[in-house]
């Protein structure tokens, strides 16, 4: 490979190294959306419940 096509392949390299930890950051930000979407649909579960509970009686959540 001559000297120009070593420099080329670097660059790419280089940018697809960025690529990546570009795309590896949205999959981390995605897994924080993620949990924060789970502990509040289990927050509101709870929620719920406790209001049938309330409202309803024990029983009817058997």
């Amino acid at each position: 490979m001559t000297w120009v096509g070593e420099r080329s392949q670097r660059r790419r390299s280089v940018k697809d190294a960025g690529q990546l930890q570009q795309r590896w950051g949205v999959w981390d930000h995605m897994n924080e959306q993620y949990s924060a979407l789970r502990s509040n649909v289990s927050m509101l579960g709870k929620v719920l419940g406790e209001t049938i509970k309330d409202a309803l009686g024990e029983h009817i959540l058997d």
